[in-house]
């Protein structure tokens, strides 16, 4: 689901990293991570610890091309770098990365708010629950990427 994001002001998305690791990366399959699918486009999907959390996407030369948090394991803060954070209420994503992004509604994540950085072709889907927290954090290049949401 493509949405129209020509007239959204660019939000500088490089600090939204996870565990150091940034979209265009290449990634070492590191300890804990578990490839669990690939495909003809060369995608390779590894999925952190194996709790359905947190999910590295590579590209055909091992760059990173989505990084996603999805679900909230307990007793766990699952955090990208800069913060951003499941749960976190849509205010404090606000303050953190400012109000240039667009909200729809999509089949996957229900209402979501979307970030672009421009300069870095790069998306930020956040999806919100009905009380305005985040629960699930996609960031993914479009043009390597066609992340469906």
């Amino acid at each position: 689901m493509a949405v129209e994001t020509s007239t959204v002001r660019s939000t500088d998305l490089r600090r939204c990293t996870y565990q150091q690791l940034g979209l265009h990366q290449p990634f070492t399959r590191r300890t804990g991570y578990q490839r669990i699918s690939a495909d003809a486009a060369h995608l390779k999907e590894y999925d952190q610890h194996g709790d359905g959390a947190a999910y590295v996407t590579t590209g055909a030369h091992q760059r990173v091309v989505s990084l996603k948090l999805l679900n909230q394991v307990s007793r766990q803060q699952i955090r990208f770098d800069n913060g951003l954070m499941l749960g976190m209420p849509f205010g404090r994503v606000r303050r953190l990365l400012g109000r240039a992004y667009v909200t729809f509604d999509t089949e996957r994540y229900g209402r979501v708010a979307e970030y672009v950085d421009k300069r870095r072709h790069a998306k930020l889907l956040l999806g919100l629950s009905s009380a305005d927290r985040v629960t699930a954090i996609v960031l993914f290049d479009p043009g390597q990427y066609d992340y469906q949401y």
